[in-house]
């Protein structure tokens, strides 16, 4: 925050008055010229079929799903190095997630310590999708070369239940034991975004009614939703969150001068680069941007969109260079 010259407070947003472009938090109020608010997701525990409170802080405890909070990173790190054999099972959520090669990877990850520790132990991996959601051939390949004994991914496969005493998951063909794993549900937008009322009604994950060009909430050009709860059908991932914070930073620039030159759109970067092997480090990549087609009105890849499904030690080394260059960038 020294650094880059901005003032950092660490409280929790409670409530909005838009009007009198107020936020109050749980260290007092404070008043705002542009407000850009980026909560995050929440785990939708109702798309297993799983409503009751108790049953969801069991799930929650036992089988983090591992993209909410860094404590949930460091207790399936716990379980992977305490894991002594059997099924661990892990899930890839329907929609659109954070983020689209992260249970895949994270399958690669875990048999590749089971493999250097010749376990008898084998990931699980369901998914409701025919193929993995991104790098598809790079990832199966991985499966299939690297991990036969260790990873059995089993796709077109939806989860109707969890019997979380009972480690069982109950999917549309089978009933499948494990002996640990991190369960991951579909998504939704942070519930803030529904208590401020400023959820789109229609959305399936709860994401927020905005311009989609220009990320400001529906009649009022003060307000912005950015990161996990924006409603485009863009990755929820690093990547693309850091090249949108930098486009609606333009944007706000713009309108604050009020001469009239707003940034015009820019499609968000999606830079994903994805370990599959870690003796040698080896990683696959895909390079992606958008575009919006005026006619049918729908969001596609742009042109230039390419996965590379090759594994080499090269992208290997340039996933590190990619996470240090972009903590440099955002922290100093």
């Amino acid at each position: 925050a020294a650094r880059g010259n901005y003032t950092y407070i660490q409280a929790a947003l409670a409530e909005a008055d838009f009007t009198a472009r107020r936020v109050f938090t749980d260290k007092g109020f404070i008043d705002y010229d542009f407000l850009v608010i980026a909560p995050g997701v929440e785990y939708d525990y109702a798309s297993f079929g799983i409503t009751d409170p108790a049953e969801i802080q069991l799930l929650e405890r036992r089988y983090p799903g591992g993209f909410v909070s860094p404590d949930e990173h460091l207790i399936i790190k716990r379980k992977v190095d305490a894991f002594e054999g059997g099924a661990f099972v892990l899930t890839a959520p329907p929609g659109i997630f954070r983020c689209s090669a992260s249970p895949y990877e994270r399958a690669c990850m875990i048999a590749s310590v089971f493999k250097r520790k010749k376990l008898a132990a084998k990931v699980i991996l369901i998914d409701s999708r025919d193929a993995p959601a991104v790098k598809a051939e790079g990832f199966l390949a991985a499966f299939e070369e690297l991990y036969g004994d260790h990873i059995e991914y089993i796709n077109s496969t939806v989860i109707e239940g969890i019997d979380a005493p009972a480690r069982t998951i109950k999917t549309d063909f089978d009933d499948i034991k494990f002996g640990d794993g991190a369960i991951y549900p579909r998504i939704r937008a942070s519930r803030l975004i529904e208590k401020l009322g400023l959820a789109n009604a229609g959305s399936p994950q709860k994401e927020a009614r905005i311009d989609p060009f220009k990320y400001n909430v529906i009649g009022d050009e003060r307000v912005y939703i950015t990161g996990d709860c924006r409603p485009m059908p863009f990755s929820k991932s690093a990547s693309v969150a850091h090249t949108e914070g930098q486009y609606v930073a333009r944007v706000i620039a713009g309108r604050a001068r009020g001469k009239g030159d707003e940034a015009p759109w820019t499609t968000p970067l999606s830079v994903c680069y994805s370990m599959v092997n870690t003796d040698p480090r080896e990683a696959i990549l895909s390079r992606s941007t958008y575009r919006f087609d005026t006619a049918s009105k729908q969001w596609s890849f742009a042109e230039g969109t390419k996965g590379y499904n090759d594994r080499t030690k090269a992208m290997g080394a340039a996933t590190q260079q990619w996470t240090e260059q972009h903590l440099a960038d955002l922290f100093g």
